[in-house]
C-alpha cells in the first residue's frame, strides 16, 4: 500500500492542529487554578476583532476604542516595562490608549482592567 505525499502532508497538519488545540486548552485549565494577580498596567492599543482600529473622540479629546464583540487589548505591565495582548469580550465598553490602571489577571486569563480615577484637566 503507497500513502501519496499529499496524504501525509495532510496527515501531519491535521494531527499539529490537534496538538496545538489540546495544549492551549491544557494552558487554559491550568490558569483556571492559578491565583488572580494585579498589577499596575497602562493601555497601550487597542483593535477590533477583523484588526481594524475603531476610533472615535471621547470626553477631553481623548481617543476611545472598541464598539465591536470582542476586541484585542495591548496593556504594558509598568512595574517592568513588559506588554501583554488579550482578546476581551462585550463586559468591558471601551478602553481609552494611554489609560493607566490596575489589570488583573489569572494565569493567561484576562480577569478585569479598573481605570484609575484621573483628575480633569483644565
Amino acid at each position: 500500500m503507497e500513502v501519496s505525499l499529499g496524504a501525509t502532508i495532510f496527515w501531519v497538519f491535521l494531527i499539529f492542529v490537534a496538538v496545538c488545540f489540546i495544549l492551549r486548552i491544557v494552558q487554559w485549565v491550568r490558569s483556571g487554578s492559578r491565583p488572580k494577580v494585579s498589577t499596575e498596567a497602562r493601555v497601550v492599543k487597542v483593535r477590533d476583532e477583523t484588526g481594524t482600529f475603531i476610533r472615535r473622540r471621547g470626553m477631553y479629546g481623548r481617543i476611545l476604542y472598541n464598539f465591536s464583540p470582542g476586541y484585542q487589548v495591548m496593556f504594558e505591565l509598568l512595574p517592568s516595562g513588559k506588554r501583554r495582548r488579550f482578546f476581551v469580550r462585550r463586559g468591558q465598553r471601551f478602553f481609552v490608549e494611554g489609560d493607566k490602571g490596575i489589570l488583573t489577571l489569572q494565569g493567561i486569563r484576562f480577569v478585569s482592567f479598573e481605570r484609575r480615577r484621573s483628575k480633569r484637566p483644565g
